[in-house]
């Protein structure tokens, strides 16, 4: 039975040399351009080569983050980038624009590809849409249910889910918060993290919270639940972690592994306390389940703390200016980190403690620890330890030795007046390597447990010898210096062999192009989000208006989600004759290729380009009608965590409370987003942009740049509002 994957991330080379010595099959990393984690080191080119000839040594593999959205202008430098990459024997890529897929998939068919959790996969019809698209591996949104990742599997396609780390707060993490806030677009590696802010929740104008992180999640944490999550069916398990400590990555890799080994061992699970205080103590922001075992709501974020939480290990029991007295309830060592809790928390690592005077190095639970400070502390603050030096010098020790060892088997000859010939095999590669003739009479044979012991000095390779064969003649006289040099030459042909060795195999790609109507002329369509705002439209002569209103609308003239009737938001539902939503974030030609190689007939083109990189798109615009919101407020996110209930003080979902209340959040620059609550269905929140989008002043340019499709999105502008705006874009039209 083939094993499931651990794939761990890797934000430089000492990281990902950490990762598989605690045991990940794979790694996922990133160069320097086209990451989804821009502000991690990441890896030049020359880093990368040695990444991928240190994994594939020890029978790991590495896969590339190419999960960026890809401007038409930046299509050179991306070629170039995969030529590369494919050069060089990477796995696969991780790859989250449908653009640069279909390029990939034309360019490189054996290039396998894996689709980033941003595609935002979470059913049977997304998954087999990529399958076709000659995707070797779906990534799921993190949003998706185990029970639903089983269903996915059935489709023949891989399936990798995360299994510990951050969590998106916005669905898929497809998010454009930090891109409407300060133009850092997350789906463009550079997140800000807004969701790590601290917002004020409003309802009906009035505040209802003080300043805290609502939008925080916890991290996830799914170590008690691998049985089930192996059972499942899925091929990868996924650790997040690309800006994270090599500690962090030890600890996770290292926990993970064990209990995976144990499970396929013993077929039960038990995580014992340190392996818990482990996954604690590196990074933690509290721990959840997540949407994969359907966490409760209530459980899901962290609105207090947006940064490492620690571990308990004590309270302050006495205290001056200038020491403290903490009763431990763990252990404490020199060069671990503590925080103390209070109103001015402070931070330090311990360089000197004392037991009863007695200057000691470790301290035990039970123990009370004096311990020098400059600040004053109050008797009763809370005591964790932030980090913890004995996985320091765990890892500083894995690193300077060779953990993971890869069997191999030898036949070495050695045949007076001949060549010594030594032959080396690992699974499917073989080398074969000759000395000089050996000239030199053994006047006192050499026993072959001589050879055996020789061969197997491996200290400094990735290799251990599992079975060697000896022919050997009793007469000739082979020097320890000649067995050395043919031991050295074979391994390192050897790990030339191994590198080289990657297979790789067609994946076809399907497409079933439509030839869709370009309109003539450009014109007016509208999202609308009640019946008054319908009204105007259809009154004004609007020729496309999108509203599922009428399905949703119950005790309140507004729409309670954003479901338009036609406009196609997931790729499981891209068909014939399909209008693609802005939500695809299509910025750039091949994008709009793959969506008309699937059926598209009209694509609405990205909320992050700006007016000048438009003009790109002025040739492929004679073949597809293409279009662009002129007038509206952006989703900055969508999330299916409802904080307004927990906020609220309810236990769970389906509170209802949102339908008869208007809500909004507040940021730190007082910006007031509005938010759009689904009560009816799964209570999933659109958070929209403070700012509202007037293009007003573009269409001339839109005109030239063949722009047909202007599209208005209405959401709480009032019908004389809607009207004025309508007519001022119908004149210059």
């Amino acid at each position: 039975m083939k094993k499931i994957e651990l794939l761990a991330p890797a934000g430089n080379l000492e990281i990902l040399k950490v990762a598989i010595q605690a045991g990940a099959n794979a790694v996922y990393l990133a160069g320097k351009n086209f990451g989804a984690r821009s502000f991690s080191q990441n890896f030049t080119n020359d880093e990368m080569i040695e990444a991928v000839h240190y994994a594939h040594l020890r029978n790991a593999k590495v896969y590339i983050t190419v999960n960026t959205i890809v401007y038409n202008e930046e299509f050179n430098e991306l070629k170039e980038y995969i030529h590369f990459l494919y050069t060089i024997n990477v796995d696969a890529l991780i790859i989250q624009d449908l653009g640069v897929l279909r390029w990939i998939r034309m360019t490189y068919p054996d290039f396998e590809i894996h689709a980033s959790t941003q595609m935002n996969i979470y059913d049977q019809n997304g998954a087999l849409q990529l399958k076709n698209s000659g995707v070797k591996r779906v990534v799921l949104a993190r949003e998706t249910p185990l029970y639903i990742a089983q269903e996915i599997v059935k489709t023949g396609i891989e399936v990798e889910i995360f299994i510990h780390g951050a969590l998106c707060f916005c669905a898929s993490g497809n998010c454009l918060m930090s891109f409407a806030i300060g133009k850092r677009s997350g789906n463009r590696g550079k997140c800000a993290q807004p969701c790590r802010k601290k917002y004020i929740l409003l309802e009906d104008g009035k505040q209802v919270t003080k300043a805290s992180a609502l939008l925080s999640m916890k991290d996830l944490n799914t170590i008690s639940n691998m049985d089930e999550i192996i059972d499942s069916g899925v091929s990868s398990l996924k650790i997040e972690g690309r800006m994270k400590s090599k500690e962090y990555v030890y600890a996770v890799v290292k926990s993970y592994r064990e209990i995976i080994d144990q499970y396929y061992q013993t077929k039960k699970i038990v995580v014992d306390p340190i392996m818990n205080e482990r996954l604690l103590v590196t990074f933690n922001r509290g721990f959840t389940k997540g949407y994969l075992f359907q966490e409760k709501n209530r459980l899901i974020t962290n609105i207090n703390r947006v940064n490492h939480q620690g571990i308990v290990i004590g309270k302050v029991i006495h205290g001056t200016r200038n020491f403290i007295e903490i009763k431990l309830t763990k252990d404490l060592s020199l060069k671990d980190a503590i925080r103390i809790t209070g109103v001015n928390e402070i931070g330090f690592v311990v360089n000197k403690m004392f037991i009863n005077g007695m200057d000691v190095k470790i301290a035990k639970a039970s123990d009370i620890v004096k311990l020098f400070v400059q600040n004053s502390v109050k008797i009763g603050a809370i005591v964790v330890k932030t980090k913890d030096s004995q996985i320091e010098r765990e890892v500083i020790s894995l690193l300077n030795q060779e953990n993971v060892k890869e069997k191999i088997v030898a036949k070495l000859t050695i045949h007076y007046m001949e060549k010594p010939i030594l032959e080396l095999i690992k699974d499917d590669v073989k080398v074969v390597v000759m000395g000089k003739i050996i000239a030199e009479f053994s006047n006192k044979p050499m026993h072959t447990d001589f050879f055996c012991e020789r061969l197997n000095k491996t200290k400094d390779t990735p290799f251990i010898f599992q079975k060697v064969i000896v022919d050997y003649d009793n007469q000739a006289y082979l020097s320890i210096k000649e067995l050395n040099e043919l031991r050295r030459n074979a391994l390192e042909q050897l790990s030339k062999r191994i590198n080289c060795n990657i297979k790789r195999e067609n994946i076809p790609y399907y497409e079933n192009p439509n030839t869709p109507t370009v309109s003539k002329n450009s014109t007016i369509e509208a999202i609308v989000h009640n019946k008054e705002q319908y009204a105007v439209c259809k009154e004004l002569g609007i020729d496309v208006i999108y509203t599922d209103f009428e399905s949703q609308l119950k005790n309140k003239n507004r729409l309670m989600n954003d479901l338009n009737e036609g406009l196609v938001q997931n790729l499981g539902n891209v068909s014939k004759n399909s209008i693609i939503s802005s939500y695809f974030n299509v910025v750039n030609h091949e994008a709009v290729l793959f969506l008309m190689g699937k059926g598209a007939n009209k694509v609405y083109l990205s909320n992050e380009l700006e007016i000048n990189q438009l003009k790109e798109f002025r040739d492929i615009a004679k073949r597809i009608d293409l279009g662009i919101m002129v007038y509206g407020k952006m989703d900055l996110m969508i999330t299916k965590h409802c904080f307004i209930s927990k906020a609220k003080g309810h236990m769970e979902k389906k509170c209802q409370e949102c339908i008869n209340h208007e809500y909004q959040l507040v940021d730190e620059y007082n910006n007031k987003m509005d938010v759009f609550p689904n009560p009816y269905e799964d209570c999933s929140l659109r958070i929209l942009d403070s700012n509202t989008r007037d293009w007003y002043c573009y269409i001339e340019q839109l005109k030239k740049f063949n722009i047909k499709k202007f599209l208005f999105v209405f959401t709480i502008e009032s019908r004389e509002q809607v009207k004025k705006i309508i007519k001022k874009y119908q004149k210059a039209l």
